[in-house]
């Protein structure tokens, strides 16, 4: 057993000693102690919890640029994807959407997405962007499979993506994939040499449709 698993058992029994009040280790299935609190008071145990997704809001002007602005960094690629979050904070409209999740006080999930236009039923999803501190949680697909809905609740028949070949992008490509998207081409040495562009398609209605 690991390290951290031989802790994790220890507090255990210490909080249900606890909520017992007695010395004695009790039976666990007599032990009225919710584990979901106990393991909720544990940093490093992963647990995962019901979202909202929401509309951005002008509220959330600052918080949103600043999340996009750290998950992006100093990217060659990050100044095209900030753009559209920009045209989403200035206006709701069709072309940029945007969507977030907040814990708390904190924003830690964003998507901006919208409808191509002057292509009838198209949409797009510009990026996705997750607190580091709250992966693997869900969060990424929770977004996507909400702008889906709305680009779909709007006419939207497909969305596509663009993903550049970045090797830090692999974690956020197998997210696409499992959400449904596919490959639908890509252009070679478009960001810089040696790294292209990939073009992802997901197909919102027919036999296709992957249930958003």
């Amino acid at each position: 057993m690991s390290r951290a698993r031989i802790l994790f058992a220890r507090f255990v029994m210490r909080e249900i000693r606890r909520a017992r009040g007695m010395r004695a280790v009790p039976s666990v299935g007599r032990a009225h102690v919710s584990l979901a609190r106990l393991c909720s008071r544990v940093p490093w145990f992963p647990m995962r919890a019901p979202v909202t997704v929401r509309p951005l809001a002008p509220l959330d002007s600052a918080a949103a640029r600043a999340l996009a602005d750290t998950v992006l960094g100093d990217a060659p690629y990050a100044p095209s994807m900030l753009a559209p979050l920009d045209g989403a904070l200035r206006s709701d409209s069709e072309e940029y959407r945007a969507l977030v999740v907040g814990e708390h006080t904190a924003l830690i999930g964003l998507i901006v997405f919208g409808a191509t236009v002057g292509a009838l039923g198209a949409g797009r999803i510009y990026f996705v962007a997750v607190d580091g501190r709250a992966r693997r949680r869900g969060l990424a697909t929770a977004l996507i499979e909400a702008a889906c809905a709305e680009l779909r609740s709007r006419g939207g028949r497909f969305v596509a993506m663009e993903m550049p070949e970045e090797p830090r992008l692999d974690g956020a490509r197998a997210v696409a994939l499992r959400a449904g998207f596919r490959p639908e081409g890509r252009v070679s040495d478009y960001v810089r040499e040696g790294v292209g562009l990939a073009f992802l398609r997901r197909d919102l209605v027919g036999s296709h449709d992957s249930g958003c």
